[in-house]
């Protein structure tokens, strides 16, 4: 009897320290480490690639959309303006058309007086009553002037007089055979502020000209005139002569003639203002945004056809403008509701590739778990956790150590930077009398050496914050410490998956602990059955010898396989047989 319980003790020892870690080797190298990293790297390279092509498309899409959005805003915006400024360029070109309209008639009825046979017969006496009598039906002339060509003359105000007008520009036009409307200028014999109209005087039309034939009419029926053109509040209208000076101004200021200096517009001090006034000179149309008096404004101006004369209407910004409120209106809405549908879309695709993110994680996990607790060798399940975590994960470095709260120290055992699946262990201690556990729960910074400095010369260094220590309280009293360290931000999914790694680690830890205390009791009673199948390398029937004893399912430690259940009555039998000879 004394030789069985021998040969029982040698069967345990050898089941301990050899049988034990052949059978997680043999196990778990030819399941797991063939198969779950090439499933994992595939899917850490699988998802953040189409993340970026649905984050690329997502995009494009918004930029697409966007521009399009914005390109179709500013033309419709560009048409609506174009046709307001149209409006505006309209309603100068109304005022424009009836001054000359005016100018027109006026420059008839001075035509038709220089061929009447009383002024071509250049005498005064004979044409004074009659050009008397025809000022009572054109109401507009006030004054009727006939100079010979040598510029003398006369006129219905002061009669004969000796101011020779031969400098007139109206003059000079009359003797060129044209009939046209001069600058405003100041009489040299009224002292007013008049426009002469004027025409030439042939004895026959067609030969020689004899003089001119001058009506004046007040600039203040221009005035008049240029002053009803209006676009809105803050809207004025001016008229420039040839000289770029102004004939109508809403500042009287700014009117000028030969005789009365008044500043061109040409030398303006404003730029854009002076560009402007060029245009109108040349008998250009258009409009413009300029800066006037240091607000914004539309200039829209047109050439007279009667008279080398300018119209411009200065309209404020905002007039114009205001017009567009409804599209901008239109266009803020549409924009806030793509906005809108652009955030959903990116908010969908968010839960989407977090919900499949969570379901690959998932899947993972699962599988991760179920093959850890296909071994049953601690070494195996802790290191392979910590390995696959920092595979699986955002970690930089995956740790595992056994915590002693009462000589304080910290020795690991598993480290995802170790190319085997067994590490030699490491033990660590703090150089100041401080309380490890509560550091690793507030993620503060450590320090830790190793027991034998000889042996391992770097020091542990957990950075604070830079690590997350997850506790595994066992049933023995014992506490392990999961601690995985990051450089980045961790996401809350690896969070969330890290806690439920712990939770099944602290599953599969303890039944390892329990396969190797009901193994080591097992071995103790029938020593002689598992000496002897150990013996023949029969790992088969070790297992079913243990699964029929301890009372533990197959189905949890799916690493030991059962093909021949007809052995299991046999050894059930033999072991019977063996505890009643022992007991006789």
């Amino acid at each position: 009897m004394s030789s069985l319980n021998n040969q029982a003790d040698a069967a345990s020892q050898k089941i301990s320290q050899q049988a034990f870690p052949r059978l997680g080797k043999f196990n778990f190298s030819k399941t797991f480490w063939l198969r779950l990293p090439r499933k994992q790297h595939r899917y850490k390279q699988r998802w953040q690639p189409r993340d970026l092509i649905v984050l690329s498309i997502l995009a494009g899409s918004t930029l697409g959309v966007s521009a399009i959005a914005v390109v179709s805003y500013q033309v419709v915006r560009g048409l609506i303006l174009a046709n307001l400024q149209q409006q505006a360029l309209l309603e100068v070109q109304q005022g424009r058309d009836e001054i000359d309209q005016w100018l027109s008639n006026r420059k008839t009825e001075v035509e038709m007086l220089a061929n009447s046979p009383l002024v071509r017969s250049m005498d005064w006496s004979v044409a004074q009553p009659y050009l008397k009598s025809e000022l009572q039906r054109f109401k507009e002339i006030h004054q009727l002037t006939i100079v010979n060509f040598e510029g003398w003359g006369a006129n219905t105000s002061v009669g004969p007089h000796r101011k020779n007008l031969k400098d007139r520009e109206w003059f000079i036009n009359a003797m060129a055979g044209q009939v046209s409307a001069a600058n405003p200028v100041v009489s040299r014999t009224t002292g007013l502020l008049q426009i002469n109209i004027s025409a030439p005087i042939m004895r026959v039309p067609g030969t020689q000209v004899l003089g001119a034939m001058g009506g004046a009419i007040k600039v203040d029926r221009v005035i008049q005139v240029v002053s009803r053109l209006q676009e809105g509040v803050g809207s004025y209208a001016f008229a420039l002569n040839s000289q770029g000076v102004a004939i109508a101004h809403p500042d009287p200021k700014m009117i000028g003639s030969a005789e009365r200096q008044a500043p061109s517009f040409l030398e303006s001090s404003n730029p854009a203002l002076a560009e402007v006034a060029q245009e109108m000179v040349a008998k250009q149309a258009g409009i413009k945004l300029i800066r006037v008096n240091g607000r914004w404004n539309y200039v829209a101006y047109v050439p007279l056809k009667e008279a080398d004369w300018s119209i411009a209407l200065v309209i404020p910004r905002q007039n114009i403008e205001s017009h567009l409120s409804a599209l901008n209106l239109l266009a803020t809405v549409l924009g806030g509701l793509l906005l809108i549908a652009l955030i959903g879309a990116w908010r969908q695709v968010q839960l989407f590739e977090q919900t499949r993110t969570r379901a690959e994680q998932e899947a993972l996990l699962n599988r991760l778990v179920r093959r850890i607790r296909e071994s049953l060798e601690l070494q195996t399940i802790v290191q392979t956790t910590v390995t696959e975590l920092a595979t699986l994960t955002q970690l930089d470095r995956v740790l595992f150590g056994w915590y002693d709260p009462q000589f304080q120290t910290l020795e690991l055992v598993g480290d995802s930077h170790a190319q085997t699946l067994t590490i030699q262990p490491r033990k660590f201690q703090s150089n100041s009398s401080i309380d490890i556990a509560a550091c690793l729960q507030q993620t503060e910074a450590l320090h830790l050496l190793f027991v034998d400095a000889e042996l391992e010369p770097t020091p542990l260094e957990l950075k604070a914050h830079a690590y997350l220590a997850l506790p595994i309280p066992l049933l023995d009293g014992c506490c392990g410490y999961l601690i995985g360290l990051h450089a980045h931000y961790l996401s809350q999914l690896d969070r969330e998956l890290l806690k439920a790694v712990v939770d099944q680690l602290a599953v599969a830890i303890t039944q390892a602990q329990l396969y190797r205390t009901h193994l080591t009791s097992f071995a103790g009673v029938l020593g002689f059955e598992v000496s002897r199948y150990f013996a023949i390398n029969d790992r088969a029937c070790l297992t079913r010898l243990f699964f029929a004893r301890t009372g533990i399912k197959p189905a949890s430690c799916k690493a030991f396989s059962f093909r021949n259940r007809s052995q299991m009555g046999s050894i059930t039998k033999r072991n019977n047989r063996l505890h009643c000879s022992t007991k006789r």
